[in-house]
């Protein structure tokens, strides 16, 4: 388990860096170029003119972050639920459960941009009909995508904070870091209903350090041994 819990940690830690990364692109590169709500990214008018000048600002945020690092936070995911459910199985099921839901809802949302809003893309980029056509498509797709991440934000949202309830009823992690991933979880679940433009570096800070604490762990449990 000792492994496997350094690995979940390291990949808590890409995971986090990776939301970081992305407020990086939508918290100032974006918004320098003209696209800064949810509105304008459904824009096509706003939104594929930037991405075909800087096609990095969409291949990096949808390649990096969205296909490898959601695919490999499930090992983060299965790491937690060896920790923790010894000592509170039902509630840490139910937040692994939910943590599950929403990598997959994310997985659906990245294969859709990584393949169809992709194409979308290329196609407005060749101008003329093309264009035209890819314009009038994008808002649907757009539409799509965001409800996918907005979804699997209130399901990950609602992992992470029974997943904080669970480190502080296990006194696993320490009562910080439970306490944060409660607040930061329930922002989550805000941001369903309500853009919340700092839930995404919070997401990120806590990844990272619910990845320190559980490389930590693993690695003082080796030393023990």
């Amino acid at each position: 388990m000792k492994r496997l819990e350094r690995l979940g940690g390291a990949l808590s830690v890409f995971q986090g860096l990776g939301l970081l990364s992305l407020t990086v692109f939508f918290g100032v590169l974006f918004p320098r170029a003209g696209v800064a709500t949810p509105e304008d990214f459904a824009n096509p008018s706003k939104y594929l003119p930037v991405v075909v000048l800087h096609p990095l600002w969409f291949s990096v945020p949808a390649f990096v972050h969205g296909l490898a690092a959601d695919t490999l936070f499930v090992v983060t995911l299965w790491a937690l639920w060896r920790r923790l459910s010894r000592k509170a199985p039902d509630l840490t099921g139910i937040a692994i459960g939910f943590g599950a839901l929403a990598v997959a809802i994310y997985l659906g949302g990245h294969v859709l941009n990584t393949t169809y809003i992709a194409t979308l893309i290329a196609e407005f980029a060749r101008g003329g009909e093309a264009a035209a056509a890819a314009s009038a498509q994008f808002p649907v797709a757009s539409s799509l995508y965001g409800a996918a991440m907005f979804g699997g934000s209130l399901f990950m949202g609602l992992a992470l904070a029974l997943i904080g309830v669970a480190c502080l009823r296990t006194a696993t992690f320490g009562r910080a870091l439970g306490l944060g991933a409660v607040v930061i979880g329930l922002v989550d679940v805000a941001s369903f209903f309500r853009f919340v433009p700092f839930a995404l570096p919070l997401s990120g800070l806590l990844f990272v350090w619910l990845g320190i604490a559980m490389w930590r762990a693993g690695a003082l449990e080796a030393e023990h041994e």
